[in-house]
């Protein structure tokens, strides 16, 4: 009893070490499947900020767009208004350039006549003992140079300031139009190459992804079909796109048709043969992408003797590059297994780990 109780304490022993070891290997898969499942979960998010990056980078554009139609439609309107403003101005100004000479002429003239009058106001007082105007008055006026002197002087005048203020700033103005146009023309060019640019990672990106689904789809199905006609010694299956528009959205559909069985939906499959096809899928995504464990539990229990057979010759045949935990109360897997954990209650409420090693 001694003996057996070393050996039992020493036992006992290896099973902790072989627990904490298993608990420490089961923290590191934790680990890591955490940061691959927030890998997964950055990239979602970094491809929802592009995609919404991408939305208000068209809505810029489309506004920009609309913004730069009305700069260009006001701008050509006023480019073609140009030329005979243009016109207008310089006729305007070519007239008033003439009536300010002609006024400027008029008044030299006037200024001359009114001397001249004076002169001569003097010159018949000095002679004639008196004014002009009793000469006027006694003489008749043949000409009426003077009225109509008057009369051109003032229709010049109103003429002039009919013209109103003339805008010297037009120049100017053109000038500030045309480099805010240019600005907005280079910002639309620079808003065009930086969308084109997205839209080409993007593009780059859904082109990857859909090979890569389309390579992993390809090859999973085949060994879908290899392992399924395996366990079910025959048949056929398969799995398939509900839309080939577009594969990184599509759904896909699982068919399988065991040995002497017409093809029907999965599930209408007996328990045994849905065990069987899930296994086979499960088995085709593993040679695809391999991992170091795989957790099964009770996955043999609807399987009848020829079924769980075959079951234990894949697991045997796999577990050359994956380690399997298999959670069964079937025999026949649990021959299988290179070591044996089981739980035992030889008192009650008390509960003890036995382990076999083949």
């Amino acid at each position: 009893m001694s003996e057996r109780r070393v050996a039992l304490e020493r036992t006992l022993e290896r099973v902790e070490e072989q627990r904490l070891s298993l608990d420490s290997r089961a923290k590191a898969s934790v680990q890591s499947k955490a940061q691959d499942e927030q890998r997964v979960t950055n990239l979602g998010e970094e491809l929802k900020k592009l995609r919404s990056r991408l939305q208000d980078a068209q809505k810029t554009e489309n506004q920009l767009k609309t913004d730069l139609q009305g700069i260009e439609t006001e701008y050509e309107s006023w480019r073609q208004s140009q030329p005979e403003a243009e016109q207008q101005l310089a006729s305007l100004r070519e007239a008033a350039t003439g009536v300010q000479e002609e006024r400027t002429r008029c008044e030299v003239e006037r200024a001359r006549l009114e001397t001249q009058l004076e002169n001569t106001g003097q010159q018949c007082f000095e002679q004639l003992q008196q004014t002009l105007a009793e000469v006027v008055e006694g003489t008749a006026s043949e000409a009426g140079q003077l009225d109509e002197v008057t009369a051109a002087y003032n229709d010049l005048r109103n003429r002039l300031e009919e013209f109103g203020p003339i805008n010297m700033t037009a120049l100017e103005e053109y000038q500030e139009n045309e480099t805010r146009y240019n600005f907005l023309v280079q910002q639309k060019q620079d808003i065009e190459l930086s969308i084109a640019d997205t839209t080409k990672a993007i593009q780059e990106i859904n082109r990857r992804s859909r090979e890569k689904f389309r390579e992993a789809f390809q090859a999973i199905n085949e060994n879908f079909k290899q392992v399924f006609t395996k366990l079910f010694g025959g048949g056929d299956c398969g799995i398939q796109l509900l839309g080939e528009e577009d594969l990184l959205e599509s759904g896909i559909d699982i068919y399988a048709q065991p040995p002497g069985k017409k093809v029907q939906n999965i599930m209408l499959l007996s328990g045994g043969e849905k065990a069987m096809t899930v296994l086979a899928l499960l088995v085709a995504l593993f040679n695809y992408r391999p991992s170091q464990y795989c957790v099964l539990d009770e996955v043999d229990a609807p399987l009848d003797d020829a079924n769980v057979g075959r079951f234990t010759d894949l697991v045997r045949e796999m577990a050359q590059r994956t380690q399997f935990i298999i959670i069964t109360h079937n025999k026949r897997t649990m021959e299988t297994a290179n070591y044996i954990y089981g739980v035992t209650m030889e008192e009650p409420g008390v509960s003890q780990v036995v382990s076999v090693k083949f």
